[in-house]
């Protein structure tokens, strides 16, 4: 007999990126460095670990976010000796999901990638009509701007992820209450048996279904074409 959290060995993946941002790293922009250690039960995410070492410069602080879907997500803070007494171990409260999200007159905050040269990004952008847009550089760093509440959406058509850029923060984003899918709205499946471990149907991020649904409508109201066409689009 099984519990339903249980699951065997042989089921499990472990997704490890040691050094995410590691461009950014070689020229010195160390805010944007994660490591990331994900694990995957039925090619689906299951345990999360981000470790941003560099959180805030000014204290010198250090920030790991972990956690699971029956857990939650935690935050573990470390500070220099000196200011020690601030180190903590805190629980992240979801994401809101009975906000009031109106179609046409919500304000969305969202996260993009820090390459302003992708031009289905820019385009999906601009149909959004967003208050505002936020650069941010590696693959971990995003997901940690997301789960830090400092925007409600994240889309990228732009085949690049490797699976071990994603694993961990689908698991804790998922367990915060948000929605992750591909550019067809499916589940992103984390098969170690494939040849190729890039994403290439693309990866759309909101912090709820109401987002997630304003996103797409918007998108298809101003652009006459779906995420799904769009990133066809992008491929072409």
């Amino acid at each position: 007999m099984m519990f339903e959290d249980e699951f065997y060995e042989e089921d499990m993946t472990i997704w490890i990126d040691p050094l995410d941002g590691t461009k950014g790293f070689t020229e010195g922009h160390l805010a944007h460095i994660t490591g990331m250690i994900g694990v995957s039960v039925n090619q689906r995410p299951k345990i999360g670990v981000i470790h941003k070492p560099f959180y805030n410069a000014a204290y010198r602080q250090g920030r790991t976010y972990f956690g699971t879907p029956e857990t939650g997500v935690f935050i573990k803070d470390k500070f220099p000796k000196k200011l020690r007494r601030l180190d903590r171990v805190i629980s992240l409260d979801d994401f809101d999901k009975e906000e009031a999200v109106d179609e046409k007159d919500y304000d969305l905050w969202v996260c993009a990638s820090l390459n302003k040269n992708q031009l289905s990004t820019n385009e999906i952008l601009k149909a959004l009509k967003p208050r505002h847009v936020a650069r941010v550089a590696g693959a971990g760093n995003k997901f940690v701007y997301l789960m830090d509440k400092k925007a409600d959406f994240y889309v990228n058509l732009v085949p690049g992820f490797k699976y071990w850029d994603l694993c961990a923060s689908e698991a804790l984003y998922n367990s915060m209450g948000g929605i992750l899918t591909n550019a067809a709205g499916e589940e992103i499946l984390y098969d170690h048996n494939n040849d190729d471990y890039t994403i290439k149907e693309g990866i759309v991020a909101a912090k709820n279904q109401k987002v997630y649904d304003t996103c797409t409508t918007r998108l298809q109201n101003e652009l006459n074409l779906s995420m799904a066409e769009m990133h066809e689009r992008t491929l072409e």
